[in-house]
């Protein structure tokens, strides 16, 4: 598998949610459809639920690829509004698909239980990346806190279909004051 077969195996992975739901994902339709063989596949994710931790890592990857400022100036909301904003920007060329799934995933409350070691650490790593100890029981506390302002942004992001991303902006912004606030007053 060459670094260029993931992206288009997301692609094309998306693309067949997007079209026939993710219950009628196959491995080898995914092969098929994404012009790779399957042994591609297989070595990114053996299953699509592994597809999709696989497909976190490359969007973290997307990220912390950009670089990271050390500007001292900026506060720890400053700087997750920014690794916010850049996961939804990695995001963006595969919305369509991403929102197919979420709806196909809430009837299924166990695959849904199966994703939350990789939202967790996804969210771990949006946090290290922006200077914050994601370690110990203050770090559980704030990515599961991240998380779940991820999760309510998320929705305005499937719906943000503004090039600039105007709406997702605001809403992250709104919700990483709302995490501020509480974090000054429980001392996270």
């Amino acid at each position: 598998m060459t670094e260029n077969t993931a992206p288009t195996i997301f692609a094309a992975f998306f693309d067949m949610v997007q079209q026939d739901g993710w219950r009628r994902v196959s491995m080898p339709g995914l092969a098929e459809a994404a012009g790779v063989e399957l042994e591609d596949v297989y070595r990114l994710g053996p299953t699509k639920v592994a597809l999709i931790d696989a497909f976190a890592r490359h969007i973290d990857r997307a990220v912390l690829d950009a670089g990271i400022e050390d500007d001292a100036e900026e506060s720890p909301r400053e700087r997750l509004f920014e690794i916010m904003m850049r996961r939804y920007d990695a995001l963006k060329p595969y919305r369509e698909g991403i929102s197919h799934l979420v709806g196909d995933l809430r009837t299924s409350p166990l695959e849904i239980l199966v994703q939350g070691p990789t939202l967790m650490r996804a969210m771990e790593t949006v946090l290290v990346a922006a200077g914050l100890d994601a370690s110990g029981w203050r770090g559980m506390v704030r990515a599961k806190a991240l998380a779940g302002v991820h999760l309510q942004i998320l929705k305005v992001f499937l719906a943000d279909e503004s090039e600039d991303l105007g709406k997702t902006m605001a809403a992250v912004d709104r919700h990483l004051g709302t995490l501020e606030n509480l974090a000054k007053r429980y001392k996270i």
